[in-house]
């Protein structure tokens, strides 16, 4: 029986992904920095394994993971969540030794999860996108100035509409830093 290790188990999105993989005929094995989270509860879960947060020891995470493909010949290891994506991909080399990583080069991905960045793209390659500025480009008050309000002004390495910030008037956006301001 195939055997893979999906980390993440106390995000959302991995239950489905544990779900579908032991239909399929998987081992699953749950991973969690966390000890209660949805897919150590899951029926579909073969086994479960915690190890140490990946935002706020990196290091720790990644050996843990490296120790465990070791010693449990995983077919594959899949990250659900861009942290722990980001750490493994970093040091996929060293991690491959032992499983898969089934995801794209460390650059690839640092480029789609960055949002200014994958504007950036989209745009070079004429694909529609909201009116955008880059503060990184020209100076924040220039951009406040001639910009039609309100904004939406978009932090370019955060999840959704985590601090996000909608500045009615020229003078809120002076007290903004992000990588991205659209119209």
């Amino acid at each position: 029986m195939p055997r893979c290790l999906i980390l993440d188990a106390e995000m959302q999105c991995s239950l489905p992904v544990i779900e579908s993989l032991r239909k399929r005929g998987f081992h699953v094995t749950a991973g969690s920095y966390k000890r209660i989270n949805m897919g150590f509860f899951s029926k579909y879960s073969n086994e479960r394994v915690m190890y140490p947060a990946p935002k706020t020891s990196p290091d720790g995470f990644f050996n843990t993971i490296l120790e465990l493909a070791k010693h449990h010949h995983y077919d594959f290891v899949l990250p659900t969540d861009d942290i722990s994506s980001e750490v493994l991909l970093a040091r996929k080399d060293a991690l491959e030794q032992y499983t898969h990583l089934p995801i794209v080069a460390y650059e690839t991905f640092m480029k789609a999860r960055d949002k200014s960045q994958t504007l950036k793209i989209a745009m070079q390659n004429n694909i529609p996108c909201p009116g955008t500025f880059f503060p990184d480009e020209e100076n924040i008050g220039d951009i406040a100035r001639r910009a039609p309000y309100p904004l939406l002004v978009n932090p370019g390495d955060k999840k959704g509409r985590a601090g996000q910030d909608i500045p009615d008037h020229k003078n809120r956006v002076w007290r903004v830093s992000y990588t991205g301001v659209y119209s």
